[in-house]
């Protein structure tokens, strides 16, 4: 008998340290699906196995719109939660579940790239139309939603896809053409996938070329604003101006808004950008208020990310302290698609508007995708009828019909109504005969540089009427 153990006192027992879990090379620790490490090897493996000829592998970049709010509203457990599911439901989509790391004949492999895009590789694809098929199950299984603990979670998956032949014969590029591809496929409304083609890789080569140059063009001083005006409709006297935004680039074509500012919106340049049309319109319309130019009502656009910055309410506040410009003479304008789009937050920052006195204009009025109920929930003052229906009231009796229900509609809801597009005295006699508050469009006046803008607002020169600006 020990010592110890003679006097009554226990042995000690050496009790080994346990082991921390290291995580496997190759494998991601989160989802237990291979790393981006073993992307490169899976692909090789697929290109290079032996097939039968006509065989394709393909490649789908899976990506989840907008994942970032799952962490920010909810947290990270919240969201690891989610992307443990999300890779489980994705892995039983592919191949009934014949899922490994380096596919063979038949089988699948489903890799996560990084936070919340993944990529599945598919091996002996007959057609083109069977990596579509594919897809097609994982939108529909990724769509219903997800429980994680007590809430209800949806996510929208956007895919892209390419294909070897002929998209790519080593795995960079296969992977590059698939990326491209998802990237379009984000433009689109909903859960879609999209292939990869030489036109799309242009196109998105293009709008890196924009983003780059758009970095710099306002400190370069290549922006500018336009202002058209807004007639009364049946005086044609002046009533307000809009402030529009024009890039001319020194040595190249200028470009239409219509093609920079998604690619603004899109990069997350918007939100400075946006910012800097407000204070220059603003200080531009203080600076004719001084000048002896008449109160005119100053619209300026709004893009939806703005408001998704959350921010804007307080930025349109110090704008206007910094101006001096009377909030009564500031009007913001938002999509109807971008409104209907936005959350419970956007009411707040509306209301946060009303409440310094700007008032609200919807825009492209009766291009979106919801009902007219939004109507109610959202302080509007102002709805501005898209051009293209003021376009076709002469040809076609549903457009008349339309713009005619539209303005009676607002007059009931004591909304102001404004026409856009207006290019002929036809157009402008319609909208009059049916009470359409105001009216802007070439057949008034071409967005003009603010010094011409100044002369037709003294009276100075006529309206003009000349070719379309883009």
């Amino acid at each position: 008998m020990s010592q110890a153990t003679a006097a009554g006192r226990s042995p000690r027992v050496r009790r080994s340290r346990p082991k921390t879990a290291q995580p496997r090379p190759g494998v991601d620790p989160l989802t237990g699906l291979p790393d981006r490490s073993a992307l490169a090897m899976s692909l090789g493996h697929s290109l290079s196995w032996r097939r039968r000829p006509g065989d394709l592998v393909a490649a789908l970049y899976v990506n989840f719109d907008r994942f970032h709010e799952v962490n920010d509203k909810w947290g990270r457990a919240v969201g690891d939660a989610l992307l443990r599911k999300a890779a489980e439901r994705l892995g039983r989509s592919v191949r009934g579940g014949d899922v490994v790391a380096h596919p063979s004949a038949g089988e699948a492999a489903v890799v996560r790239v990084r936070a919340d895009e993944f990529v599945v590789v598919l091996n002996q694809v007959d057609r083109p139309e069977g990596a579509a098929l594919v897809a097609r199950r994982i939108l529909d299984a990724l769509s219903r939603p997800f429980r994680v603990g007590s809430r209800r979670v949806s996510l929208t998956a956007r895919i892209g896809i390419a294909v070897q032949p002929p998209d790519g014969d080593d795995p960079d590029r296969l992977l590059d053409r698939a990326l491209a591809a998802m990237r379009l496929a984000k433009e689109e409304a909903g859960p879609k996938a999209r292939f990869f083609n030489e036109t799309l890789s242009a196109a998105i080569t293009r709008k890196l070329d924009i983003e780059t140059q758009l970095k710099s063009a306002i400190d370069a001083q290549e922006l500018s604003l336009c202002y058209q005006p807004l007639v009364d409709s049946g005086s044609r006297s002046l009533v307000g101006v809009e402030a529009l935004l024009r890039w001319n680039r020194p040595g190249r074509p200028p470009l239409s808004p219509s093609e920079f500012v998604p690619v603004a919106e899109e990069s997350g340049l918007m939100v400075g950008l946006g910012e800097w049309v407000l204070r220059q319109a603003c200080r531009q319309m203080k600076a004719w208020l001084d000048e002896g130019l008449p109160r005119l009502l100053l619209s300026v656009n709004l893009s939806s990310c703005q408001l998704r910055d959350g921010q804007f309410a307080s930025v349109v506040a110090s704008v206007l302290a910094e101006t001096g410009l009377d909030p009564r003479l500031l009007q913001i304008e938002l999509t109807e698609s971008g409104v209907i789009s936005q959350d419970a937050g956007t009411i707040t920052q509306l209301q946060q508007l009303k409440g310094l006195g700007v008032s609200l204009a919807i825009d492209d009025f009766g291009t979106g995708y919801s009902a007219l109920g939004y109507l109610r929930r959202f302080p509007v003052d102002v709805i501005k009828i898209d051009r293209s229906f003021v376009k076709a009231i002469s040809a076609s009796a549903f457009d008349a019909d339309f713009v005619a229900a539209v303005i009676a509609m607002a007059r009931r809801l004591n909304l102001t109504v404004v026409a856009e597009g207006v290019e002929t005295d036809e157009q402008l006699a319609f909208l009059r005969d049916n009470a359409c508050d105001q009216a802007q469009g070439f057949l008034f006046s071409e967005p003009l540089p603010a010094d011409r803008f100044k002369q037709l607002a003294l009276g100075l020169a006529p309206s003009v009427s000349t070719g379309a600006v883009s």
